[in-house]
């Protein structure tokens, strides 16, 4: 779905935002601020710098959310396979 034109008066709790507040992505995430903020040190997360502020784009994290739910689930075929044995 096309998001909408800014408008004069919009904040940004009105629109989705694009790049979510390290607090914002925890929660969202479900962990904690501190393992986030290890993450990032670790580059273990997307973020970006702006300016000195860091801020984790939310289609980023959705991707690599998606990328780390596929690498740590058994694929049907070994899953089906080891209940036969």
């Amino acid at each position: 779905m096309p998001r909408e034109p800014l408008q004069r008066g919009d904040t940004m709790d009105d629109l989705e935002r694009l790049a979510l507040r390290p607090a914002e992505a925890a929660r969202i995430l479900g962990i904690s601020a501190r393992t986030l903020w290890s993450w990032t040190r670790r580059g273990v997360v997307p973020y970006v710098h702006v300016g000195r502020i860091v801020r984790y784009p939310r289609a980023a994290l959705e991707a690599w959310l998606a990328e780390q739910a596929a690498r740590h689930s058994a694929p049907e075929s070994e899953a089906e396979g080891s209940a036969d044995e």
